[in-house]
């Protein structure tokens, strides 16, 4: 059992995920991807949590499985009909069977493990060639981030655990647009499609100016312009290669 798997077991008992504008944005972008994938398309859904978005995708023709570290979301996800299995990715291999998916997911995963090439490296096995990987990262290095870790404050403006007022982030690799990159490419991805994320409003009580700061950004579209500075969240679609 590795380190990270108690602590998301007690992550889904508390039912810790929440609707928000990021969770619509890679909805609207992932169903629009998997839409255009042939019909009856095979999609592993790596780090599945409680099958919202599995459940989602399935509608769409898909025929998804949902892999996840705890047992908790994996009772949740198959509550949700979806086909799910536990699977510790960060320490052993994914439940698949080598080039036997066409699309796979991972969304907001590589963060939380200490191992992530371990991750894609299983990834890589169980896509057929020139299967696509969507893999979405918060960015590390966003400058809200940067001004923070400059005054001393351990915010990381992505994470979830300053909702409870825990003061550490629950990341544990922290991706920038340039290790993102090197990331995929050493892993033998292609990135084929590029997406930057920032929100229309900041709805995070600790910065004061985020309402009209965030429609500065949007709509000089810093995100897309700058995103290694103005990105909160990277969203990549890409071939598997070799």
């Amino acid at each position: 059992m590795s380190a990270v798997e108690p602590y998301y077991e007690r992550y889904w008992r508390e039912g810790f995920w929440a609707d928000n504008p990021y969770e619509r944005w890679k909805l609207g972008h992932v169903t629009r991807v998997v839409e255009r994938a042939p019909a009856g398309s095979r999609l592993l859904d790596v780090g599945c949590g409680d099958g919202r978005l599995t459940a989602e995708l399935a509608t769409l023709g898909a025929r998804c499985v949902g892999v996840d570290v705890s047992k908790a979301a994996v009772a949740r996800a198959r509550a949700r009909g979806v086909e799910a299995l536990v699977a510790d990715f960060d320490a052993g291999p994914l439940p698949a069977a080598s080039g036997s998916f066409d699309v796979a997911l991972c969304l907001d995963v590589l963060e939380h493990l200490f191992d992530p090439r371990r991750a894609i490296t299983e990834i890589h096995r169980a896509l057929a060639p020139r299967g696509r990987l969507l893999v979405a990262v918060p960015n590390g290095l966003n400058l809200f981030n940067r001004v923070a870790f400059l005054s001393g404050r351990p915010i990381d403006v992505m994470d979830k655990a300053h909702l409870s007022g825990e003061p550490f982030s629950e990341h544990v690799r922290f991706f920038s647009l340039a290790v993102l990159e090197r990331f995929l490419a050493d892993g033998g991805f292609l990135p084929v499609e590029r997406l930057f994320f920032f929100p229309d409003r900041l709805t995070d009580a600790r910065f004061r100016v985020g309402s009209w700061l965030a429609r500065g950004v949007t709509g000089l579209r810093l995100q897309e312009r700058a995103p290694a500075w103005f990105a909160l969240a990277f969203l990549f679609v890409c071939e598997r290669r070799g």
